[in-house]
């Protein structure tokens, strides 16, 4: 006699890139991998993220045409039952409201993931959660900050609201010769000092005023090279607006626009400092990453990074929108290398005991069952 395993839908947007995107990968595989539970992907479009996703787990594209589309909750509904869902756990504010009224149809329990402070953008939104509150068993949010900020604005969430930290797998360290194969890959002069970013080129991210910090940077290091691996698009008003801006402050050639890239971990390997300019973040991947690969990493001391960083300890925070604290503390891990190594190794360690995917999934699976009714002692 065969036991029926629970199964969870995971309801994401896309798999374009991004934070969420990654974290939903991470959880999907190590919960496969641990076998109590089946899990199902969903999401309203593909990408080069979906290549990530253990084989064996069934992805289901369905896409959503507009911002009310029956039509796609209909499908939703529709493949909760075909697949016998048990749970749908979702991602995000469009996939939490979308999971939230398939789950009712279907009458079976959500959890919804809070990954940043965009879910609370608009009053409609924040009206969406309230009403959504009174029935949803679980809110899950990634950092404490946003705990709170979520709490204030959607009260009735407060017994209701559980913290899971993301994690992420621990990367293969990086011998000298792959390193060097990738500078040459990047065309890094083998003098060029590093200093990197990782994260999709849009406003929250800050990029412009690492680039203001460089300018000043690039005055006394000149031989600094500054990576941006993310998204960039020159038809957002955004993105255009910081090439002029490279060229008025004179350093265009010293920043590499990357754009999507697979090969993250090797880029990281490469960096002398790894920078997040970031104006909020919920509980970002890419700072876990970095210090994974022990990184260096300086940050601002904006939402659930403080909640990563000890500063001094396992590496240095500037307040956002600083650009001439970020140039002292870029400069200062450059012409410090023990001191940056020390820190490196710091906050290896940290995301090794804090923040590992292990421990992550014991949390969800956790949660899961509570909600399911099946908790265990």
């Amino acid at each position: 006699m065969t036991c029926h395993r629970p199964r969870v839908l995971q309801l994401i947007g896309g798999f374009t890139s991004g934070g969420a995107e990654i974290v939903l990968v991470n959880l999907v595989n190590a919960l496969t991998e641990d076998g109590e539970f089946e899990v199902v992907v969903s999401a309203r479009e593909g990408g080069p993220l979906t290549q990530l996703i253990s084989p064996t787990v069934p992805v289901t594209l369905i896409p959503k045409r507009r911002t009310v589309d029956l039509r796609y909750l209909v499908r939703l509904v529709s493949l909760l039952r075909k697949e016998s869902i048990n749970l749908i756990h979702s991602h995000m504010f469009g996939n939490n409201l979308y999971g939230f009224l398939a789950a009712s149809i279907a009458e079976i329990p959500i959890v919804q993931t809070l990954h940043g402070i965009d879910e609370l953008r608009s009053s409609l939104r924040i009206l969406a959660y309230r009403r959504m509150a009174r029935r949803v068993p679980w809110f899950v949010s990634v950092s404490q900050s946003l705990s709170v900020r979520f709490l204030e604005a959607v009260p009735a969430a407060r017994s209701k609201m559980r913290r899971i930290y993301n994690g992420i797998p621990m990367p293969r360290p990086r011998t000298p010769a792959e390193v060097a194969a990738k500078r040459r890959e990047l065309g890094l002069p083998a003098e060029a000092r590093v200093v990197g970013c990782i994260g999709n080129v849009k406003p929250i991210k800050g990029y412009e005023i690492l680039f203001h910090a460089a300018a000043e940077i690039l005055a006394k290091q000149p031989q600094t090279v500054f990576l941006i691996a993310g998204l960039f698009s020159e038809s957002s008003p955004y993105e255009k607006g910081l090439l002029p801006l490279l060229d008025e402050l004179g350093i265009r050639d010293q920043v590499k626009f990357l754009g999507f890239r697979k090969d993250i971990p090797d880029l990281l390997a490469l960096m002398d400092v790894f920078v997040l300019p970031s104006m909020m973040e919920g509980h970002p991947i890419a700072l876990l990453e970095a210090m994974a690969m022990g990184r260096p990493v300086i940050a601002t001391a904006a939402g659930g990074i403080p909640e990563v960083i000890r500063s001094g300890e396992t590496g240095l925070l500037v307040p956002s929108r600083d650009p001439a604290a970020l140039r002292d503390a870029i400069l200062f891990l450059l012409d410090d290398q023990a001191r940056a190594a020390e820190l490196g190794t710091n906050g290896q360690a940290v995301v090794q005991r804090e923040f590992s995917v292990a421990r992550m999934v014991k949390a969800y699976t956790t949660l899961y069952h509570q909600t399911l009714g099946l908790a265990r002692e």
